[in-house]
Formats: C-alpha cells, sequence, structure tokens
C-alpha cells in the first residue's frame, strides 16, 4: 500500500517554520513570570552530535577562541589558554572543567581538566571543580532563598542561610583571565568546587 504525498516544501519554507517553532517553544515558560522554567530552553549544541572536544579561551562569548582540536593555547596567542567546555544538557550553560590551585575558599589561578579526571599525581592537594562564565552577573549568590534549592536552606532564623553540609558546595565569585589567573580585570565567573552537586545528589 502507498501513500499520497504531499507537495515538497522548499528548505527555506521548513527552515522558517522549524525557527518559529523554536522561539515559541522558548519563550514559553512553564511557569508565569519566572524565567528559569522555559518550556523547552535549546541551544544550538543540543543539535549537533559530538564529534569531539571543544575548547575555549576563558573570555566572553562574542570574542572567545573556539577549537576542536585540542590545542593547549590560542594560536599566536600563548598567553591565552584553551579550556575544555562542557555543557548542561537541560539548559544549555557551559562550563570549563578545571583545577584550582589556592586556598580552598579562596583559589587564585585554574588550570585546564579533562572532565573525568579527579586527581593529579604531580599534586594531590590542587582542587578540582567547575568554572561557569557569567560575564552579564545573570546568576547571584546574594539572595539565598533565591538562589538555592530548597532542601539546602535552614530557616530556623528569620534570614535563610545554608545548610553547613552545603556551605562546601556554595559556588565563588572569581575574576579570571585568559592564562587562568584571577585578576580584577577578567572574565566574570563563578568557581563551582566538585563535585558539582544539584539538590537530588547531595545530603
Amino acid at each position: 500500500m502507498s501513500w499520497p504525498l504531499r507537495p515538497a516544501l522548499s528548505a527555506e519554507a521548513c527552515l522558517a517554520q522549524l525557527q518559529r517553532f523554536l522561539l515559541l517553544a522558548y519563550r514559553t515558560l512553564r511557569e508565569p513570570r519566572d524565567d528559569r522554567t522555559r518550556l523547552f530552553a535549546f541551544r544550538l549544541h543540543q543539535f549537533i552530535a559530538g564529534a569531539g572536544d571543544l575548547f575555549a579561551t576563558l573570555e566572553a562569548p562574542a570574542v572567545r577562541y573556539l577549537d576542536v582540536k585540542g590545542q593547549q593555547f590560542q594560536p599566536g596567542q600563548p598567553e591565552k589558554r584553551l579550556f575544555n567546555t562542557v555543557f548542561c544538557r537541560e539548559c544549555g550553560q557551559e562550563y570549563f572543567p578545571v583545577w584550582a590551585s589556592g586556598p580552598l575558599k579562596d583559589p587564585e589561578s585554574f588550570e585546564p581538566r579533562e572532565l573525568s579526571d579527579r586527581s593529579r599525581e604531580d599534586d594531590e592537594e590542587v582542587a578540582f571543580g567547575l568554572l561557569m562564565p557569567d560575564p552579564e552577573g545573570i546568576w547571584s549568590d546574594a539572595e539565598v532563598a533565591e538562589a538555592f534549592p530548597e532542601e539546602w536552606l535552614d530557616h530556623a532564623r528569620a534570614e535563610p542561610r545554608l545548610r553547613s553540609n552545603y556551605n562546601r558546595y556554595r559556588p565563588i565569585r572569581r575574576h579570571v583571565t585568559a592564562d587562568g589567573a584571577c585578576a580584577g580585570e577578567g572574565l566574570p565567573t563563578w568557581y563551582i568546587p566538585a563535585p558539582f552537586a544539584s539538590a537530588s545528589t547531595v545530603g
């Protein structure tokens, strides 16, 4: 049995319809007035099969250098290191796996890390975690009740605060230059100490 064929649509018409659908789904919120509950928070990389790693410099999205060959530095600019880049499967936020040098709560510099690496034979005291670039200041920990999951909070006092067993997972604000050093003129980021914790994985 054969089905009747519909007239073929042009590639331009298909592309326009797909764009309209993606933008409408992105603008639709699961909950009114809550910009974090988008029906479909798509990012372009969600539609690209991963053929390898992506590397980027620690710079703002509009100017950062991207590479898929696994080089250590941006060609011709050895002061700009390339960091492995990974993405959140739910929202598309990019993260840089890093080694953090310096005090646990006050890191001084970062080096590139493979996502699966958890220890370094040459330096057992170096911590590992993730850097989340935030040049536009989208996230803030100023309002604890808004920034963290409910089960992380202690409501015993007038103002909620993080429970003591969750303090070690609190992101640390850092400005990071392209060579990985912490400096005031660098890219605004949040350093998230490992392991990367969610509301359901921390006890």
